[in-house]
């Protein structure tokens, strides 16, 4: 389209072309794109800069050039917050996820289901108990308590964090569990030497019919 000169808008620019660019391969791609972007002023638009830091933190690495598009971004809203949160704790970013995340909550928009499942490994990651509670209190007034992605979420966080107790509570307390939730709780339960729990939960996995491995 660009070597024939047909005209970009912005719309045209974040469906078509910067969404396809999400592998790493096609990093080369997406940052020419992103070039075009600026020099058409569309690079601080809340929908474009959605895209970009979406690409860049689909590619390994690049948690830096996506939070330079963040922080462009005129009027970020909760899939901007979330995308770069998100990215952020892929690369091992865990306290500037965290600090992006209070920035966010301090912004007044409320997280979405994603928002949580991204922040809540950050937090376990940095095994931050208490701001493990007060994140988890917050699921629990929203409308995504009883997300399966949430939940798993915190069951992970709670086991690295070492408080036994709460896994188990979060996943009791869940409808449903599914392939996730079991076998972050198997493990759990094996790091605490509690095979014979272990060994129920796998039971119900067999008249679930659930299979080990996260999809």
């Amino acid at each position: 389209m660009m070597s024939e000169k047909v005209e970009f808008d912005e719309f045209t620019m974040m469906s078509v072309v910067v969404k396809t660019c999400t592998e790493p391969g096609d990093l080369s791609c997406g940052m020419q794109i992103h070039c075009c972007a600026e020099k058409l002023c569309f690079w601080s638009g809340t929908d474009i800069g959605n895209s970009l830091v979406t690409m860049y933190t689909r590619c390994e690495q690049r948690s830096k050039a996506a939070l330079k598009v963040f922080q462009e971004i005129r009027t970020p809203n909760v899939i901007s917050w979330t995308g770069i949160i998100a990215g952020l704790t892929q690369d091992g970013q865990n306290v500037q996820a965290t600090d992006l995340y209070k920035r966010m909550v301090t912004s007044g928009l409320n997280e979405n289901q994603f928002t949580f499942a991204s922040i809540i490994p950050a937090i376990g990651h940095s095994a931050n108990f208490e701001q493990g509670r007060q994140i988890h209190g917050r699921t629990a007034v929203s409308c995504f308590g009883s997300d399966v992605t949430v939940n798993n979420a915190l069951i992970g966080m709670y086991s690295k964090c070492g408080s036994l107790d709460d896994a188990q509570l979060v996943f009791k307390k869940m409808g449903k569990h599914d392939a996730v939730s079991c076998t972050t709780m198997i493990t759990t339960l094996g790091q605490h030497g509690m095979g014979k729990e272990a060994i129920e939960i796998l039971k119900e996995m067999t008249v679930e019919k659930l299979t080990f491995g996260y999809k």
